[in-house]
């Protein structure tokens, strides 16, 4: 069942996640959408569901950074993958992405409906 707005954009880059009782925990961003993301995480059973987590986004390929934080909360988890829910449309960060894809800005970046299940 989909739940997220928006078209999924597959991603391979590395995430930071904070959660407030933990610190930051390291992820790898599989997919964002306006609404939500699905993240690789080892560590992924420190991860509950409907606990808040501040996203920390970065870009990945060799340009100065450019820190993006998000807020939103965790809505499923599952052996290795965490799937969040954002507070708040991001619609600039995902124009953005696709802006750089579309320029060849990003390395390793592609379009794509596909789901994370």
């Amino acid at each position: 069942m989909n739940h997220r707005m928006g078209q999924r954009i597959a991603m391979d880059q590395p995430i930071s996640l904070f959660i407030a009782e933990r610190g930051w925990i390291a992820g790898e961003l599989i997919n964002i959408s306006l609404t939500g993301a699905a993240v690789r995480c080892d560590e992924w059973r420190a991860l509950e569901t409907c606990m808040p987590v501040e996203v920390l986004l970065e870009p990945a390929d060799g340009r100065l950074p450019e820190q993006v934080k998000v807020h939103g909360f965790v809505v499923r988890r599952q052996k290795g993958l965490v799937g969040l829910m954002f507070m708040r449309d991001i619609v600039e960060l995902v124009h953005r992405l696709r802006h750089e894809s579309a320029s060849g800005n990003m390395r390793g970046f592609e379009q794509s409906f596909a789901s994370t299940g």
